[in-house]
């Protein structure tokens, strides 16, 4: 047998051993540039579990490390209760690292990918529910996932009628404290802009990773361009409108995306073309991929006229909808206030009524300082209660 399980090609008859429990590999469930996770059954408990398999490279140890420190942080929570991932334990079994975790059914993308249709309000409105709550849950140890994306959001069980979603992959999660600007971290289309301008930020850059997963549920699309980031300024500006100028002249990437004009008081911004772009950071503007039109504003997203994902959808569930202003919760969630350009939320909830047959609540959520100069608006949270 090979002292290498990752180049010798990890076989289902093997088993791997810890120091206290043995686990069968079942499948081989996928394969990444940093190792492998297999299906296994832990022997003593007959228990299905998920193994992290990763590769011998250099350096990764060190971040296998810093990701284990954060799994061990979490695990002192609930993590059915608060929607994070279950760690077990870390182990080397013939040189290669292997972390074991809960075993958990499909993650996000992978589902829309294999419905190939978006989600209907009534299944978004628990997955955004959860999601928030594992947010708030990290935001008391103050931690940063800072790579939330719809494939790090796996469903317990399909099958179930109740959706249980949990938050996954710690890999570069991150203490606040120990975060500064400038920082490039989050994924491309999940990326919000005080990290993409290179500003101060918090926990608050999970919320809006998270409204994107919404927005992605609900559409079965990225609401802002993935596979470029000139296109991702791009979008967001089209679909929220420019930063405010004072974000604009402290941001460390700004120039990246923007460019001045003017002298003085009279001076404006403007975004880059896609030549500008090109010849300033030597990066080509690739395509946007997706099969329809953004829309001039998150408001043009509720009409009918420019997108319909489902023709039953119900009317009010259309009237709610503007994801990166709209999540779906049956229960609130309270955070609380700063002041300063680093803002975390303040949700208050305010009943409002569009008929009698119809109850919704309004959670206001203030704060967000960095987000609302770029959305030049408040965040909204809203239930509706059928």
């Amino acid at each position: 047998m090979s002292a290498d399980i990752s180049t010798a090609g990890l076989q289902t008859t093997e088993t791997l051993y810890s120091c206290t429990s043995a686990y069968s590999v079942l499948e081989i469930m996928g394969e990444g540039c940093f190792g492998k996770v297999a299906k296994c059954v832990k022997e003593s408990t007959k228990e299905m579990v998920a193994v992290k398999i990763l590769k011998n490279i250099p350096g990764l140890i060190q971040d296998v490390d810093k990701e284990e420190a954060m799994l061990e942080a979490i695990s002192t929570l609930n993590p059915d209760k608060t929607y994070l991932v279950k760690f077990y334990e870390r182990f080397r079994y013939m040189g290669q690292t292997c972390l074991v975790f809960e075993m958990l059914d499909i993650n996000l993308y992978t589902m829309i990918e294999e419905l190939g249709t978006s989600l209907y309000v009534h299944d978004i409105r628990p997955i955004a529910h959860q999601l928030l709550v594992a947010l708030d849950a990290l935001r008391g140890l103050g931690i940063i996932h800072s790579d939330i994306k719809p494939d790090n959001v796996m469903v317990a069980n399909r099958k179930d009628q109740n959706v249980r979603a949990k938050l996954i992959d710690f890999g570069v999660a991150k203490k606040t404290r120990d975060v500064k600007p400038g920082l490039k971290i989050q994924p491309r289309g999940y990326r919000a802009p005080e990290v993409a301008l290179g500003l101060p930020f918090n926990e608050s850059i999970d919320m809006w990773g998270v409204g994107c997963i919404l927005a992605y549920l609900y559409l079965g699309d990225h609401l802002f361009s993935y596979n470029c980031e000139y296109q991702m300024m791009s979008s967001m500006v089209k679909v929220l409108g420019m930063p405010d100028d004072e974000l604009l002249r402290s941001g460390m990437y700004t120039r990246t995306f923007f460019t001045q004009e003017g002298a003085g008081d009279g001076s404006s911004w403007r975004l880059l073309t896609p030549e500008e772009f090109k010849d300033i950071n030597g990066t080509d503007v690739k395509e946007r991929v997706t099969d329809w039109e953004l829309p001039s504003s998150l408001d043009d997203l509720v009409h009918d006229d420019f997108f319909k994902p489902h023709d039953q959808i119900e009317a009010a569930a259309l009237d709610m909808m503007s994801t990166m202003e709209y999540a779906w919760l049956e229960n609130p969630v309270k955070f609380e206030k700063s002041h300063g350009i680093n803002n975390t939320l303040d949700i208050d909830i305010v009943p409002k009524f569009d008929s009698k047959e119809e109850e919704t609540y309004i959670l206001i959520v203030e704060g967000f300082e960095p987000l609302i100069d770029v959305l030049n608006q408040c965040y909204f949270i809203s239930i509706l209660y059928e």
